[in-house]
């Protein structure tokens, strides 16, 4: 997957234990967050700036066509592989049965997505799923802190117990030889699989959501 996209891909089922406070896994994951190659370098230029986001669902055809054009414009953040037939192929494919969380900046301006989707044990779409499946998260570079990770997966967290509450589990990938990711992964997912991604092997993360919840300092239903 490469530092350039902060991507998640299929589903598995297991079990995570997380005993840490709220307070603690901010800092595990802060911590696990500062070693990527574009944080270090901003601070040896002495430039690191905070990055305001928000987040808002994707809902209107405004918003899909919005979505749409960021996408095609981001595509190989997403993919190396993804031409813009492939783009528009996924995006009528997946899309019907999933939701887009809109990242924006200060004035608005999109900058990045989540996409998920709600599945049964059996793997087959279904708007009362039990399990949470993160397609993917794109995030534009210099946005990429471990506050907005933090700030977004809360807000994806709430979401989800909002809309769904037969939710058991969250489940997302990384690609088995990136350090980075794996090693922010492990402070709140336990690795329940792998499979043959869109770059090589990847590890299949699963955590219980309430356990999630917890972790992240958000209140579970």
């Amino acid at each position: 997957m490469g530092e350039a996209a902060e991507k998640f891909h299929l589903l598995a089922r297991g079990k995570v234990e997380v005993s840490q406070t709220s307070a603690e896994s901010e800092e595990q994951i802060r911590l696990a967050t500062s070693n990527s190659r574009y944080v270090n370098d901003q601070k040896k230029k002495g430039s690191v700036q905070r990055m305001h986001v928000q987040f808002r669902s994707c809902i209107s055809d405004s918003d899909f066509a919005q979505f749409t054009l960021f996408f095609m414009r981001n595509r190989l953040e997403f993919s190396r592989m993804f031409s813009l037939s492939d783009t528009l192929v996924h995006i009528l494919t997946f899309l019907p049965d999933s939701h887009l969380i809109l990242i924006e900046d200060e004035q608005g301006k999109l900058v990045g997505w989540g996409h998920y989707q709600y599945l049964t044990a059996e793997k087959q779409p279904d708007p009362e799923g039990e399990i949470c499946y993160i397609h993917s998260v794109i995030v534009e570079e210099k946005y990429r802190r471990s506050r907005v990770f933090l700030k977004g997966f809360r807000h994806l967290i709430r979401q989800v117990q909002e809309e769904n509450a037969q939710v058991k589990q969250v489940t997302f990938c990384a690609d088995a030889d990136h350090a980075y990711l794996n090693r922010l992964y492990s402070k709140f997912a336990q690795v329940a699989g792998e499979q043959e991604g869109y770059y090589g092997e990847e590890n299949i993360y699963m955590a219980e959501i309430n356990q999630l919840a917890s972790y992240l300092g958000v209140a579970s239903n």
